[in-house]
């Protein structure tokens, strides 16, 4: 047995899972009930993303020992691949019930606390994980972008710039400080950032696009043509060179778009295997509508669509707006919540329970108005909520996705024979699919007034 056991944990170093498992196998054929074979092989099923059975294995080293924090650990960790975020927490607080010094539990809860949006707990929990040990690199990484989304973002350019102080070729470090130098319009650091990240994992995943989108921001045209013509092929390949939006303003090809956007998907927000709507069909008075974005505040899309919420029939439609945005207040958001029959906020969401609402409401069709822009929240679709499922106006390229049916556009931004570059049946509106408000009031005087002088 332990010959077994021991070549399971040689092959597990060097990540041949499938054989990994077969030496647990054997090894437990030998003795069954051996509880840290099953949660190594628990960790190699996870890893070949074999999540059912990897569960099973670490159920069964509880069942032997009940105490094993750093199974409930993995377990956790499994549970949270498959965004099974509320189970994933249940399994790290068992590990800490258990061994309540447990650094990484309290950096793994902390960042499952994060996803489901309860930020003032995730925060406690990090901060406990660098507590117990102020040089956890992990916890430093999580904890950052965290720092950032609750407005503290000298504390967390701080952080990032004491590990880098002490981990210089850290890559994530590297990465995610880029992103809040390019957040805070400090594009020039930000490129020194993702090019140093580049440099130590020549494939960190998205980054060589986000790179050459940063470079864009600083008119640094060296290279460009080859730069862009390699990151073309890598999207051709299916490598995960860059996101679908920072593509868009890279490369002219339709096609590339698409495949850009598949991968995004497949590996970002792959589509759930167990739908909310299952098919069935409910009959109601009204047609469901729900819009879903994060702009519905004073932004430019509100400012395009706030007519057209109000226009809404609603003798024949139920509107509802899902806004990802804090609630914010503002004379065009107060406008927006008079529009909508119902106006809900769910920036503290986790995507399951944004997309619940939308099942429990029974949503007909739900409308994403953001796209992969910024604040995204394509989870929330992937968990099909709604019988049809619309992609308009936020970013006008396909989102690559099985579960979003349509796009709504016209036949200049979509030319006709342009439609096999999109997953959704592209649906034309009438000439034009670019809306606008119009109650907006335009004042003429001072619009005259900025215009230069002609010349005489």
């Amino acid at each position: 047995m332990t010959f077994w056991y021991a070549r399971g944990d040689t092959l597990r170093d060097l990540k041949r899972f499938e054989a990994t498992v077969a030496s647990y196998d054997a090894a437990l054929t030998l003795e069954p009930a051996h509880p840290d074979a099953h949660n190594n092989r628990g960790v190699a099923l996870s890893n070949l993303r074999r999540h059912a059975e990897a569960l099973e294995s670490y159920d069964r080293a509880l069942a032997v020992n009940p105490n094993n924090a750093v199974t409930y650990n993995n377990r956790g960790n499994t549970l949270q691949e498959q965004k099974r975020y509320t189970e994933a927490l249940a399994s790290y607080d068992a590990a800490l019930a258990s061994e309540p010094d447990y650094v990484e539990a309290h950096n793994n809860r902390g960042l499952v606390l994060w996803k489901l949006k309860r930020f003032t707990e995730a925060l406690t929990s990090y901060n406990t994980a660098l507590a117990l040990k102020p040089d956890s690199i992990e916890a430093v990484i999580n904890r950052g972008p965290l720092l950032w989304d609750l407005g503290r973002r000298e504390e967390a350019l701080a952080g990032y710039d004491a590990a880098l102080a002490i981990r210089p070729d850290h890559a994530e470090l590297l990465y995610n400080r880029g992103l809040m130098l390019q957040d805070s319009g400090r594009h020039d650091a930000a490129v020194g950032d993702f090019e140093g990240a580049l440099h130590v994992n020549p494939d960190y995943k998205y980054l060589a696009g986000l790179l050459l989108h940063t470079k864009m921001q600083c008119c640094d045209w060296r290279g460009w043509a080859d730069s862009v013509q390699r990151l073309e092929r890598q999207v051709r390949d299916g490598i995960c060179a860059s996101n679908p939006f920072a593509l868009l303003g890279l490369s002219a090809s339709p096609h590339d778009q698409l495949l850009c956007a598949k991968t995004w998907v497949r590996n970002k927000c792959p589509a759930s295997p167990t739908p909310l709507w299952r098919r069935e069909t409910d009959v109601q008075d009204k047609i469901r509508v729900a819009y879903l974005s994060a702009d519905f505040r004073d932004h430019p899309l509100a400012v395009l669509m706030a007519g057209v919420f109000e226009r809404h029939d609603h003798a024949r439609f139920e509107t509802t707006a899902l806004s990802f945005w804090l609630d914010t207040p503002s004379e065009m958001r107060t406008r927006l919540k008079a529009a909508f029959d119902r106006f809900i906020d769910v920036p503290h969401d986790s995507d399951e329970e944004a997309a619940w609402r939308l099942r429990d409401l029974k949503v007909d069709i739900a409308v994403d108005l953001t796209g992969f822009t910024r604040d995204a929240r394509t989870g929330i679709l992937a968990l099909r909520p709604a019988p049809v499922q619309v992609n308009y106006l936020g970013l006008n390229t396909t989102m690559g996705a099985d579960y979003v049916d349509n796009i709504l556009a016209d036949r200049y931004v979509i030319p006709e024979d342009s439609q096999s570059h999109y997953s959704e049946r592209v649906v034309y509106l009438p000439e034009t699919f670019l809306v606008n408000d119009s109650v907006r009031h335009i004042d003429l005087q001072s619009l005259a007034a900025r215009q230069p002088a002609c010349p005489r």
